[in-house]
């Protein structure tokens, strides 16, 4: 098992590190998407078709590629940006299975310049298959 934090962590093993990194990889890839309202984002995260995006509110979960392409264009509509920042991420690997926790927040620039920031909570889970880590879950959430 793996446990690591990129942004904290200086001694771990050469192979599982790069494993972690990659993981931390795809999160920094997905705020980045998120922040440039880039609409790849769908194919990035359904992959092959094993992905559900979960949020906080009801109704937010996206189980097909239609829940989550409506989900995304919902969240790219919006006049404002959002930035998700994970400064520090908890990483674990198991076999082929590998999944991120992270405490961080998220930022809202409405087009006015205004920003609010909360506090943000994420959990993903990917899968190695083929010699390629997936998306199979995203869960973030704002705690209450």
């Amino acid at each position: 098992m793996v446990e690591t934090s990129t942004a904290t962590t200086t001694e771990r093993a050469t192979a599982p590190a790069l494993e972690a990194d990659l993981l931390a990889a795809k999160l920094d890839r997905f705020t980045a998407m998120v922040s440039g309202k880039d609409r790849a984002l769908l194919d990035e995260l359904w992959g092959d078709g094993e992905f559900c995006m979960i949020g906080s509110e009801r109704g937010e979960i996206c189980p097909t590629r239609e829940t989550l392409d409506a989900k995304l264009k919902a969240i790219f509509a919006s006049p404002g940006t959002l930035f998700l920042e994970f400064p520090e991420k908890r990483i674990r690997i198991v076999g082929n299975v590998g999944w991120i926790f992270s405490a961080g927040v998220l930022r809202r620039r409405d087009s006015d310049g205004l920003e609010k920031t909360r506090d943000y909570l994420v959990t993903c889970i990917f899968e190695k298959s083929e010699g390629v880590w997936r998306w199979r879950q995203f869960f973030g959430s704002e705690p209450y």
